[in-house]
């Protein structure tokens, strides 16, 4: 036995899955993850020290 809102459910889930897997589609495409990945290592090079210690 299935119950009814068990659709609506099954259908919000796969409408949010189905946006996900476009975003990340998007993001590979456009490479928005390897801009990511530069800054973070920009970051970890960077020696100076930002605290407020000074």
């Amino acid at each position: 036995m299935v119950y009814s809102g068990t659709w609506l459910v099954l259908a919000t889930l796969a409408i949010i899955l189905l946006l996900f897997a476009l975003g990340v589609y998007w993001a590979y495409s456009n490479d928005q993850f390897d801009d990511v990945e530069a800054a973070k290592y920009a970051m970890l090079e960077n020696e100076h020290n930002y605290s407020d210690d000074e």
